[in-house]
């Protein structure tokens, strides 16, 4: 009964020396961030840099993209001309040789 009364006493004391050492680890944690303000501007800083690059970034993306959907459909355009101008000439020297021959 004695090792009983024992054990159940070291167990108290084990317990309260870890449930201080938590309660003090925490308090330590708790004073940390007001020591690392300093850190958490800088980083919110940086964040907000970085998002005024990538919102610039996609707006020459966007750009970019217009510019290319634009040359794209320039480039079509002329194809298209070009084609009609082959037929065109095609045409006009077809009758040519027509109107050569009956000459």
């Amino acid at each position: 009964m004695l090792n009983v009364f024992i054990a159940l006493g070291i167990g108290l004391a084990l317990g309260g020396v870890i449930g201080w050492l938590l309660a003090a680890r925490r308090s330590a944690t708790s004073a940390a961030p007001a020591d690392s303000q300093p850190l958490i501007e800088e980083l919110r800083s940086r964040s907000a840099a970085s998002e005024a690059e990538l919102a610039d970034t996609r707006t020459q993306l966007t750009a970019a993209k217009t510019q290319c959907a634009t040359a794209e459909a320039e480039r079509e355009a002329a194809r298209q001309l070009l084609e009609q101008q082959r037929t065109l000439h095609e045409q006009a020297l077809r009758e040519a040789r027509v109107s050569q021959t009956k000459a």
